[in-house]
């Protein structure tokens, strides 16, 4: 996914630069299209990352972990490659050529990893077989709870923030799937490394969102409140969207799943 995402911007910059020397032959028409359709095609499946690199207009949604999507996804690579296999390298410009063979290479490798978990709803990238582990800070990808993430960047807005919180109950119903599937198929990692894991859902998992880490989105928006919206007003609407997640029935049930069965059912 790196290297796709690194082709796809430099084949961007290459046809969006105003100077460009005789000598250097024109890119494909067709391929560049195939390459800015493949670039919003990345931000709509990681709407985390265009926030990063200052790309607006995704920054209020949250990974979509259905296997429906993971379905889709898998199948994109395959049809992509094909795609791609149309364009004779020899005859493209040095640029496109570089282009072509690193979006080749990366979704080769993706179709590699896809191929592993047959038909399992596992993929390559985000659509992993390990949705929490112990070396995030927070295992549910709540990173948006953390200070300083994409989402809580100053021009964050509260309508985009309420958003991403209002998406969060269906992504822990998605978390919770993969663990139920990783445990059906035997994906499961080794318990000692797991021993942790647990332990930091379930401090989200509480009726006092005061006592959750989502409190500290309540004053990260507070802090940067739009034209109109009052202090108090922004503080409640938090509270209310904080409190609602922290009391979620999917949030109990996935913290309780990965205490009493996941857990215990990771290998020796």
């Amino acid at each position: 996914m790196f290297l796709r995402l690194v082709a796809v911007v430099l084949r961007w910059h290459a046809s969006n630069s105003h100077a460009r020397p005789p000598s250097i032959s024109p890119p494909d028409p067709s391929l560049n299209a195939l390459f800015d359709r493949e670039f919003s095609v990345t931000f709509r499946n990681s709407p985390k990352s265009p926030p990063s690199i200052g790309i607006e207009g995704h920054d209020d949604r949250l990974h979509d972990a259905s296997a429906l999507a993971v379905a889709r996804r898998r199948l994109t690579s395959k049809s992509v490659l094909v795609e791609l296999a149309a364009f004779d390298p020899a005859n493209l410009s040095a640029q496109d050529r570089i282009s072509h063979s690193m979006m080749v290479y990366d979704l080769r490798r993706q179709d590699a990893l896809n191929a592993i978990y047959g038909n399992l709803r596992f993929g390559a990238g985000s659509d992993g077989w390990l949705p929490i582990n112990p070396v995030r800070r927070t295992s549910l990808r709540l990173s948006f709870a953390r200070q300083g993430d994409a989402p809580f960047e100053p021009r964050a807005t509260t309508t985009i923030t309420s958003k991403r919180l209002d998406a969060l109950p269906l992504l822990i119903q998605q978390v919770t799937q993969i663990m139920q599937a990783g445990m059906k198929s035997g994906w499961m990692p080794p318990r000692a490394a797991m021993v942790r894991a647990p332990g930091q859902i379930t401090p989200f998992a509480v009726p006092d969102v005061t006592a959750s880490p989502l409190s500290r989105a309540v004053q990260a928006v507070s802090a940067r409140r739009p034209g109109g919206w009052t202090q108090q007003r922004i503080t409640d609407c938090r509270a209310q969207d904080c409190s609602r997640i922290a009391c979620s029935p999917s949030l109990r049930r996935c913290s309780s799943l990965s205490e009493t069965k996941y857990l215990p059912a990771c290998s020796e």
